[in-house]
């Protein structure tokens, strides 16, 4: 068992100092607002951008570099004086490609609405974060709507932290196209200390990123980012930008992200299955029954054999993998083993356990309707239901005029066209 610690470090510790934000109700709607406009500039911006056939930016106009490739994904810097604004250059990264997917499961893989949840997500994604706190919401997620979210967040990577203004959500266009949406935009308060005697700089960025249904298995990627570093050391600022431009490779992850949630609630769902039958068994997978879908049944179970392929597991039975979801009995080559996170009690440590699936149960649960069980989940709670949740997972398987002035970004990013 691995655990992610906020107590093991005084850098984590960090988040304990800051208070919650009170903020009047003229300037929540403001916040809401600025959100709004800004996603709104995104997805013109989007729009605009000159690309070739494959998606990514035409090479003749000179303005992108690329640094980094992985997968459907790559990762581009801008080019100091590649564009005719005559407002100061502002470092910015690129980042095009597609995902395996759906638009919900990206989105699955990116609403956090608690710390904790957004403990998990970073532990998941592996983006660097270290620790993090929400200090005002300004929209709550519903059941109608379980992707909307907003609030303001503070967030701590190594020796940067950030004050964000954070938004999450589906838009749906009269054509029946719908396009996902998190934003992260820097905002400024008087109450919030700074960290710089911890070693700690204050950054500033303003970070969109867009999920278009490509196909119904595909989705396409844009994610557009500004940075002001605090130093105007070009060779600091170059490594800094190498450094981000690593982290942005996590984006591609939000969609196992989604998935390793859903396997995540499908063994809290088998929990509270066999709570309310008198701890019977979990439900069996559909490897584990006569299915109509086409899939072969496997004969009677036999001990020492594989449910599914019927192999044996021999005297020892070192081969034998127990499913954390159906707990049938398979071999090895007819399992995946699954990193499953969830929070400990006091809500610091994110514990990351590795967990053995048959391929029917991580294919089901990759395959589940995501919307039906973000709403489920927002219903039952269960992200602050540490007690209940967790250890059973272990066991078993943001004034807004002051923003405008403070951070010179936001007129500079908004302004800017690509």
């Amino acid at each position: 068992m691995k655990c992610s610690s906020s107590s093991s470090s005084s850098l984590l510790r960090l988040s304990d100092l800051l208070p919650e934000l009170s903020v009047s109700d003229e300037d929540q709607e403001m916040l809401r607002d600025l959100a709004s406009n800004l996603v709104t500039h995104n997805l013109e911006q989007s729009n605009m951008l000159l690309v070739t056939k494959k998606g990514f930016p035409k090479s003749n106009t000179g303005q992108w570099k690329e640094m980094r490739r992985k997968d459907g994904l790559r990762i581009y810097r801008e080019r100091p004086g590649s564009t005719r604004s005559k407002t100061p250059f502002t470092p910015s990264l690129l980042l095009l490609g597609t995902v395996d997917g759906t638009v919900e499961d990206v989105m699955y893989g990116v609403v956090a609405n608690t710390d904790a949840a957004m403990k998990i997500n970073s532990t998941y994604v592996n983006d660097g974060m270290l620790d993090t706190k929400i200090l005002c919401e300004l929209v709550e997620p519903s059941r109608e709507d379980p992707f909307c979210h907003a609030g303001i967040k503070w967030k701590l990577f190594s020796d940067r932290d950030y004050v964000s203004l954070d938004t999450t959500g589906i838009l749906c266009f009269s054509n029946g196209e719908r396009v996902g949406y998190n934003l992260s935009h820097s905002v400024a308060f008087p109450d919030l200390p700074k960290f710089t005697k911890h070693g700690v700089l204050r950054g500033n960025m303003s970070v969109c990123s867009l999920y278009r249904q490509k196909t119904l298995t595909t989705v396409e990627c844009y994610v557009r980012g500004f940075f002001d570093f605090p130093t105007m050391n070009e060779m600091l600022n170059n490594v800094a930008l190498q450094a981000l431009a690593s982290q942005w490779l996590s984006f591609g992850r939000k969609v196992e992200c989604g998935r390793m949630k859903k396997l995540a609630w499908r063994l809290r769902r088998n929990s509270l299955d066999a709570r309310s039958s008198d701890g019977s068994n979990a439900s069996t997978c559909s490897s584990c029954a006569s299915s109509p879908s086409g899939r072969i049944s496997p004969p009677s179970a036999r001990p020492g054999v594989c449910v599914r392929c019927s192999h044996s597991f021999g005297f020892l039975g070192t081969s034998r993998e127990i499913c954390r979801s159906c707990m049938q009995s398979f071999c090895t080559r007819c399992t995946v083993k699954k990193v499953i996170c969830a929070m400990t009690p006091d809500g610091r440590t994110v514990l990351e356990k590795k967990r053995s699936f048959c391929r029917e149960c991580f294919g089901d649960a990759a395959m589940s309707d995501t919307l039906a069980i973000a709403r489920e989940e927002l219903g039952d709670g269960f992200v602050n239901d540490f007690q209940q949740y967790n250890p059973e997972i272990l066991k078993k398987g943001f004034e807004c005029r002051q923003v405008t002035k403070s951070i010179p970004i936001l007129e500079r990013a908004t302004r800017r066209r690509i």
